[in-house]
């Protein structure tokens, strides 16, 4: 059983939520998507459904299909130093342009909040987890407001396993804008996938659907059908104990 963990890429990630339109002037981000497919501990009587974690600042309608096992780790436990899931070498040259010359920015003007959040945008676009939520926290003591940025803050630290972390940085973005769907979407799907909280999952996806009723996963599954299988799922594995 595999759910679909949709990045801050609103594009493609939220073809299902308008939710999407996003500022991108406020948001300074490029433009790319990525997927992650995760087991999960819950098997949906479909046999299937998808679970957009959506990203914030960037999206991107081409984005590739990142399995764990490419990235080099699995959410349960943290990825060894270095391991980015893409090495440096592996940059097109567009990109490691891109971040020279943002680091250089940086050095030159370390409260460069702009600078700081397109690094940590294409950080996250490399796979480079580690750097990218540094370059995201660096912007963020700077700019603490951004829900978007706390958003994909949040999936970088999923990725490097600290489901805490990413948790409280959802938490945070929610706090900033209650009404930010992506960062409620991926909140129940780190409580679900990584933290074993089925009830915490739909509790939070309760709340996303009174936001928004009309809510879907990347599949096209209505959050509400999602909720309604996870309590079915939560129902039965109790009947067997």
């Amino acid at each position: 059983m595999a759910i679909k963990l949709f990045s801050r890429f609103w594009k493609s990630f939220f073809t299902i939520l308008p939710w999407r339109k996003v500022d991108m002037a406020q948001n300074n981000g490029t433009v790319n998507t990525q997927t992650l497919v995760v087991s999960i501990c819950v098997a949906v009587a479909v046999g299937f459904f998808g679970g957009v974690i959506y990203s914030s600042l960037h999206g991107d309608s081409g984005g590739s299909s990142i399995s764990q096992q490419q990235q080099g780790g699995s959410a349960s436990s943290p990825m060894p130093p270095g391991a980015s899931g893409q090495s440096q070498g592996g940059l097109t040259p567009q990109q490691a342009s891109a971040i020279l010359s943002l680091e250089q920015r940086v050095v030159v003007n370390a409260n460069d909040a702009d600078a700081w959040l397109q690094l940590g945008n294409t950080y996250f676009d490399t796979n480079n987890f580690v750097k990218s939520i540094d370059s995201y926290n660096r912007y963020l003591a700077l700019q603490p407001n951004n829900a978007n940025a706390l958003t994909d803050l949040g999936i970088m630290y999923r990725n490097v396993g600290k489901t805490t972390e990413a948790i409280a940085s959802f938490d945070r973005a929610i706090a900033v804008e209650p009404k930010h769907v992506q960062a409620a979407f991926n909140k129940g799907i780190v409580l679900l996938n990584d933290m074993n909280d089925a009830q915490g999952a739909i509790a939070v996806w309760q709340k996303l659907v009174e936001i928004n009723p009309g809510a879907t996963s990347g599949d096209g599954m209505p959050v509400a059908q999602l909720i309604e299988e996870v309590k079915k799922q939560k129902a039965s594995g109790e009947s067997t104990r």
